[in-house]
């Protein structure tokens, strides 16, 4: 694991996508809403990434309201 980097937000979409596609969740939302909500998001500190050699495995994001 890591700390997740703005780089990481297209593997982010992917995932959720993905969990979507799996009955994981409802729905995924789109890259650039994302972008938009999470300009100024600090990734270092408020978020865990897990790759794997397949892709993303898993992502932590914490967000206040």
């Amino acid at each position: 694991m890591r700390p997740g980097r703005v780089e990481d937000l297209p593997a982010i979409v992917r995932l959720w996508g993905h969990e979507v596609l799996a009955g994981r969740r409802d729905s995924a939302p789109h890259g650039r809403f994302l972008q938009r909500i999470l300009s100024g998001f600090d990734w270092e500190a408020c978020s865990l990434v897990e790759y794997d050699p397949g892709g993303m495995r898993g992502m932590v994001l914490l967000m206040r309201r």
